[in-house]
């Protein structure tokens, strides 16, 4: 059976290609799955609605061969992230033989320029998804107070609201990109590549989730990584002492020789 989606044609032998979580990083991480797979000659396809459509990807509405890709977070040092664990299953799990390539580090989004997005020294979100509060930074208040002291410009993601093209819009203009580990992280990867900065909490590793052009600010822990779910009820024991203990004055000076161009190792 051939149909046409999107002017071209589709075949049953395309992959459709979705995840079940709800969040938003989750969906897009099943369009950047789905594009490396057609890198490797692979046809895949994602669903047409809400975060999917936000990726540069071929797009359906209909299920063809499904695959939901899956998650292994709470490995304690992991030697593969999520898109190389993800590939594995894939390969076993249809039966392909052939090597798939990691050919993204970032995203694949659709992005058009915005001519009214000021332009600022550093593009800050500092709110995570709901379901787990343990990824967020206690020291954004007073850092906000610390760039403004010393004339540093910011613009907070959340406090904007910006959203989808707009958020790319800002990242894109601004020098440097601080977030945490939640999912405008991933979706601003093709336009902070090189001048992001994640303060990355205890719940996973970045060597889990982050294949992009970021580097990574973090108090290591004995606990980590926790995959707490506070909106599950869960709680940490130790005080939260992951973000906690990433003090201020830390990132304030990361920014500060990111933006001057002299940033070392964290």
């Amino acid at each position: 059976m051939v149909r046409r989606v999107r002017g071209r044609h589709v075949t049953e032998s395309e992959f459709y290609i979705s995840r079940s979580g709800s969040g938003f990083g989750d969906k897009i991480l099943a369009g950047m799955f789905a594009v490396i797979l057609n890198d490797n000659g692979i046809a895949a396809m994602i669903p047409n609605n809400k975060a999917y459509a936000l990726v540069d990807c071929p797009h359906t509405p209909l299920p063809i061969t499904r695959f939901n890709y899956y998650q292994i977070m709470l490995e304690p040092r992991p030697t593969v992230n999520w898109l190389q664990n993800n590939i594995n299953i894939f390969r076993n799990h249809k039966g392909i033989e052939q090597e798939i390539k990691i050919t993204r580090n970032f995203i694949p989004v659709l992005f058009e320029p915005l001519p009214d997005i000021p332009n600022v020294d550093v593009a800050i979100n500092s709110q995570v998804g709901r379901w787990s509060s343990v990824r967020m930074w206690p020291g954004f208040d007073e850092l906000k107070e610390m760039f403004t002291a010393t004339g540093i410009s910011f613009v907070d993601l959340a406090e904007v609201k910006a959203m989808n093209n707009v958020a790319l819009n800002y990242v894109n203009n601004a020098k440097v990109y601080l977030g945490l580990e939640t999912g405008i992280s991933h979706y601003v990867s093709m336009v902070a590549a090189g001048k992001g900065i994640i303060l990355q909490s205890g719940f996973t590793r970045h060597e889990y989730w982050g294949n992009y052009n970021y580097t990574y600010l973090m108090a290591d822990m004995p606990c980590a990584p926790c995959g707490i779910s506070t909106m599950e009820g869960q709680e940490c024991e130790n005080d939260h002492l992951c973000m906690k203990d990433l003090s201020v004055r830390r990132v304030y000076y990361y920014v500060l020789d990111k933006l001057v161009g002299k940033v070392g190792k964290p």
